[in-house]
């Protein structure tokens, strides 16, 4: 309390010195503490401009140049071999077809997945105009493939009666029914095969052409102001009798084959001459060769008049949906093409056959990963393991870049050869080899040779990108953070940052494709839109005078976005 009045006493008696030291302190007290007080609370935002760029996706890996140029050859599905090109010491070059697998749900799924696609680009670019004269191009389409499957069932009708109904020998019997018959009897190996044969061959033939001729006797009465009801059943009738045509014209082909195949192996001489037989034989080639042109012309017919009239009753459909599901139908005809393209077996380089499994023969069932054969190839190969989450994004063809640590003036390219259909377990961890041939040979390379190799699995060129910092996710979603003042990127501070008393807005995002860097945008953002990367946030922690000084903090927010406190780098980390 002393202390106290002898200021009061001093402050009294020196009243305009001391009201000069008070106004000097209140000063220096206001300058010290405006800008901390005018920085506290401003967020500084790094942004980023989002802009077209091309992104790249790959996997990395590491290897060695084989000493071993074999390959085997093998399929990467199951199911019934339809065709088979190995024979030992035959020359191949790359991407010669050497088998195949039975496709036909595969190409079922392919069509389905064009037809969906070609609907979805068909309903986004208009409204009703292009719809309606689509579907009103199929029923002419349709109507072009009846008028040119009935003058093929008129060119091929004469020569088909000769076999079905006639008698070359002057017999009571057709030489088709002579075929049969001459067949149950010579084989009885064959009843199983000759199973579709369960009226006369005649009677078959009478009836099927009898529905044929209905058929026709309506469909030439149609033209393109005909009701579409009448056309699309002319069409569904026809391709069905067709098919049903198509398929008696295939077992008498493989009749008349079997026969000819008898009569070799027994040497026997029939009533039909030779020549006539093998005349038959090539005519019903031909007249397959035809039928299977026509049945696939209204199957196409068929289904693009079922797709365009879906096409037309969804005409409307909001924009953004439909290039969501363009894209989806892309993705989804991607799958198809590959999952397709696993039925046929190619050479994967030039080489030679060095061996062959002499026991697979078409019609033969196989399973992935059965070996028909093995190659030499005449390149390098480097061969290297992938993990089952990896492996699952190669294909093979996929380019591949390479370097090699004892090399490392050279780089080199190649692709993707092959890939393991089964995996190995060491340790609980599931691995897959991959073969890697090279587009050069260089006598450097040296077998055994360490070698790192960068696949590409997947390019998009011009599409919406921004750095994966700015990707945030939560609960399966995917956003970022946009301010809503532009701010010149080009600045010298922009690394900086940017202050905004205002926060940043958040905005949801669909992604699509991301490399090491970027990360594409398929929707939310459009390109000139500037993103947060992230928040650098000015706070002071302390301030003092004296020998220590003046002392702050300043705290930088680098994965967190606009709020802080979320998960940041690269889509899905």
């Amino acid at each position: 309390m002393n202390f106290l009045v002898k200021i009061k006493e001093i402050v009294f008696k020196y009243k305009k010195t001391s009201i000069i030291i008070i106004l000097f302190l209140l000063g220096g007290g206001y300058f010290w503490y405006q800008p901390i007080a005018s920085n506290s609370g401003t967020n500084k935002y790094v942004l980023a401009e989002v802009a077209k760029a091309t992104i790249v996706s790959s996997i990395s890996g590491t290897g060695q140049v084989s000493a071993s140029s074999q390959l085997d050859i093998k399929p990467q599905v199951s199911g019934n071999l339809v065709y088979v090109n190995i024979t030992k010491n035959m020359s191949v070059k790359a991407g010669t077809l050497l088998a195949q697998v039975e496709s036909r749900d595969a190409q079922m799924v392919m069509q389905s997945a064009q037809n969906d696609l070609a609907s979805a680009q068909l309903s986004s670019q208009d409204i009703s105009g292009t719809a309606r004269d689509a579907l009103d191009a199929s029923y002419s389409s349709g109507l072009d493939s009846l008028t040119n499957t009935f003058n093929d069932l008129t060119s091929m009708k004469a020569s088909l009666d000769a076999i079905f109904l006639q008698s070359s020998y002057k017999g009571s019997d057709s030489d088709m029914s002579y075929y049969l018959n001459f067949v149950k009897y010579y084989d009885s190996s064959s009843s199983s095969e000759l199973s579709y044969w369960t009226t006369d061959a005649k009677q078959k033939y009478n009836d099927l052409q009898s529905k044929l001729d209905s058929i026709e006797e309506v469909a030439w009465t149609l033209n393109k102001n005909s009701p579409s009801s009448q056309i699309e059943n002319a069409i569904n009738q026809s391709y069905t009798a067709n098919n049903n045509f198509l398929d008696l014209i295939r077992q008498a082909s493989n009749l008349i084959q079997r026969y000819q195949k008898i009569l070799l192996t027994q040497s026997l001489t029939t009533p039909i001459s030779v020549s006539t037989t093998t005349s038959q034989a090539t005519q019903l080639s031909s007249a397959l060769a035809l039928l299977v042109k026509d049945v696939t012309a209204l199957s196409t017919a068929k289904t693009n008049i079922t797709t365009q009239k879906q096409t037309y009753s969804k005409v409307g459909v909001n924009t953004q949906a439909q290039n969501l599901n363009i894209l989806q139908y892309q993705n989804a005809l991607a799958d198809a093409k590959d999952a397709l393209a696993k039925y046929y077996v190619y050479a994967p380089m030039d080489g030679i056959i060095s061996s062959t499994d002499s026991t697979t023969k078409v019609g033969d069932a196989v399973s992935s990963g059965t070996v028909l054969g093995s190659m030499i190839a005449n390149q390098n190969i480097i061969q290297l393991s992938l993990n089952e989450v990896d492996v699952v994004k190669v294909k093979t063809g996929e380019k591949v870049a390479i370097t090699f640590d004892a090399l490392p003036d050279i780089t080199a390219t190649g692709y993707v050869a092959d890939v393991d259909t089964v995996g190995t377990v060491s340790q609980g961890v599931v691995s897959y080899g991959v073969k890697i041939a090279l587009d050069i040979t260089d006598s450097k390379i040296k077998p055994g040779m360490s070698a790192s190799v960068n696949i590409i699995t997947d390019t998009r060129q011009n599409v919406l990108t921004v750095p994966n910092s700015a990707v945030k996710s939560k609960n399966g979603n995917y956003y970022v953070f946009v301010l809503n003042q532009k701010q010149d990127l080009t600045s010298p501070t922009a690394s900086q940052g940017f202050a905004s008393p205002i926060a940043p807005t958040q905005k949801t995002v669909e992604i699509g494709l991301a490399d090491e860097s970027n990360t594409e945008i398929i929707s939310g953002l459009a390109e000139g839109d500037q993103v947060v990367l992230r928040t650098i946030s000015s706070t002071t922690t302390a301030t003092s005078t004296g020998r220590a000084g003046t002392t702050s903090a300043t705290r930088l927010i680098t994965g967190g976005g606009a709020g802080g406190g979320f998960t940041g780098g690269r889509p899905g980390n």
